[in-house]
């Protein structure tokens, strides 16, 4: 499973910014937001952020209505 891929990944790597945005773009994926999050803003503050983080991000802050951080986010992931 992917998911479990990522999580060795996590273990192995913890302060990896790709690492931590593809696995919270996993748990967009399975509408897990609440697991997504800690994830995304984790890797938001790590040197070389993929911009899917920003994107991933934006979506969780969508879903909980915080919507001035939504597009804060999806305005860094382009």
């Amino acid at each position: 499973e992917t998911g479990s891929a990522w999580h060795r990944a996590l273990e192995l790597a913890p302060d990896d910014a790709e690492v931590l945005a593809r696995l919270g773009m996993h748990y967009c994926e399975q509408k897990d937001f609440v697991r997504a999050r800690p994830l995304l803003e984790r890797a938001v503050t790590l040197p070389e952020v993929p911009a899917m983080a920003w994107a991933n991000l934006a979506v969780v802050y969508r879903t909980e209505a915080r919507f001035a951080d939504a597009l804060h986010m999806a305005e860094r992931a382009a």
